[in-house]
């Protein structure tokens, strides 16, 4: 019997009667209150971890906080917080690229692939790089996984290329028991584009793909992840500062299919496999976006330009009118026709509920879908392996209304 505050029993009936358990912000709280005044950096680590965990995203960040103030060269909490350390104090990353820059831009130096390098050579490698990929990019960062060509700034690609390393890292936790698979070991190609026009210039030369299409794209066929400005950019307005988070959200929900494409090879569409799995995982990473990392579950549904129909109306219309078993049927034209962002919507809230709601209790049929479900179109096949939907579908609909949506007002 669990004792009371007050150091007795807790009283008889509330338990009879079934007593609801703490939520998980009241349990965060309860251990976060025991550990006040002790030094136990490990168990704030752990507390944040928890937090993560139940999509408890600002006492995350005070779990982090705890633990650096309890172990200031701990290099785990400093990185969750995207810092990095310079000298003999740690700063945000960008800062830390600026000073950079600033130190080596007064040198004479440019940054290209991997380090800084003499401008006359970071020519020479700029040009040869041009020749390669077939388009005018300015520079190249490249890491052991993925190699950027960009025609945009340094401190945006860099942060551009940080998100895609976690991007892959949330995919592996996320997905690792699902498809066995290594990471390919030849570089994904990531390009960064400058303005519309050179985005579909190239999707043009590469895809014949006619104009229109949407800001970003990872194309199977050549095994790049092209990412342009959004179709409603209007010029005159800096492109940096109107499509950065933007940019970074396109980035994570396109190498999800990247990584489906090269880890799993199950971005294939066909029969068997379902435009809600594919386009609803996809945008619960880029909605997952956080600085220069991808935490799956956290909701940023951005809205941008304003010419964009607020997604949050979307999902409210969609939860009350679009049936789950009209949605796990649809094919891939109800994808990019009338009532696309419903669709898209719809979908990234039922992977959120499938992988988060209850703690996380639907994961492991959803993982069990995902690896050997054989038609994943068929509301039948899921639920044969998820759960009825005359069950599933009144615990979603209450999903969306009392956790999703109130992230998004």
């Amino acid at each position: 019997m669990r004792p009371s505050s007050a150091g007795g029993a807790l009283p008889l009936l509330p338990l009879l009667l079934g007593a609801a358990a703490p939520l998980p912000g009241e349990q965060y709280a309860e251990r976060a209150g025991k550990l006040e005044g002790k030094k136990d950096a490990k168990a704030w680590l752990k507390l944040k971890d928890f937090a993560e965990e139940h999509l408890l995203w600002k006492e995350r960040e005070e779990a982090l906080r705890k633990t650096i103030d309890q172990d200031p060269e701990g290099a785990e909490a400093h990185t969750r917080l995207d810092e990095v350390k310079v000298g003999e104090e740690w700063l945000p990353a960008e800062e830390a690229e600026a000073r950079e820059a600033e130190e080596n831009q007064g040198k004479g130096l440019v940054f290209y692939g991997t380090k800084w390098v003499p401008a006359k050579e970071a020519d020479k490698l700029r040009e040869a790089d041009r020749k390669q990929v077939g388009w005018d990019c300015d520079l190249r960062i490249q890491t052991p996984r993925f190699v950027l060509y960009s025609a945009r700034s340094l401190p945006l690609s860099r942060r551009i290329i940080a998100l895609l390393e976690s991007d892959l890292a949330a995919y592996q936790r996320l997905y690792g028991s699902v498809w066995k698979a290594a990471p390919s070991a030849k570089p994904i190609r990531v390009y960064l584009f400058r303005d519309r026009a050179s985005y579909e210039r190239k999707l043009q030369a590469d895809l014949s793909s006619p104009p229109g299409l949407p800001h970003g794209m990872y194309s199977a066929v050549t095994k790049v992840c092209y990412l342009g400005l959004p179709p409603d950019y209007k010029p005159g307005l800096d492109p940096e500062a109107y499509t950065e988070e933007q940019t970074a959200r396109v980035a994570a929900h396109e190498m999800l299919h990247a990584f489906d494409d090269l880890m799993s090879r199950s971005h294939t569409v066909s029969p068997n496999r379902a435009d809600w799995v594919l386009e609803g995982r996809a945008d619960h990473f880029g909605d997952s976006v956080l600085g220069r990392q991808v935490l799956p579950g956290r909701v940023h549904l951005l809205h941008v330009g304003g010419s964009m129909e607020d997604r949050g109306v979307a999902l409210a219309k969609g939860v009350e009118g679009l049936p789950l078993a009209q949605l796990l049927a649809m094919n891939t034209a109800r994808f990019t026709g009338e009532g696309v962002r419903e669709h898209y919507v719809m979908s990234w809230a039922l992977v959120h509920f499938l992988f988060h709601a209850e703690g996380g209790r639907h994961a492991p049929a959803f993982r069990k879908f995902l690896a050997g479900c054989p038609k994943q179109s068929s509301p039948a096949e899921f639920e044969k392996t998820v759960g009825r939907l005359a069950t599933l579908e009144p615990a979603f609909k209450d999903y969306v209304r009392k956790v999703l949506l109130p992230e998004l007002e």
